[in-house]
């Protein structure tokens, strides 16, 4: 019997996928559970990290067709105006329109 024979990659294949499937959707619940309880930390948190996650990305493009360095300041501005501008402001402003706003 081979460690590395298909039996067991398909063991191995099958019981990751499980617990990769177990684990988004824990993930996803705790996620709603908390957009619950805490709607604007949430926000800002989630916007934050998709700015940061989008900005890091750039750089790393940047860096390879001519920039010399990873910027620092504009990490940190980028993750000033994901979480706060746009994440805490923007779930107030959309609370406050949602007032406003017919639910058909």
């Amino acid at each position: 019997m081979n460690f590395f024979g298909s039996r067991f990659i398909r063991r191995f294949a099958s019981s990751a996928t499980v617990f990769t499937t177990l684990s988004a959707s824990r993930i996803r619940d705790d996620y709603f559970k908390m957009n619950d309880k805490f709607p604007i930390v949430t926000a800002i948190t989630t916007s934050a990290a998709l700015w940061v996650t989008g900005d890091i990305l750039a750089q790393n493009i940047e860096m390879r067709v001519g920039k010399d360095s990873f910027d620092a300041v504009r990490l940190f501005g980028t993750a000033f105006e994901g979480s706060i501008v746009n994440g805490g402001l923007g779930c107030i402003w959309y609370k406050f329109l949602d007032q406003f706003v017919c639910h058909r």
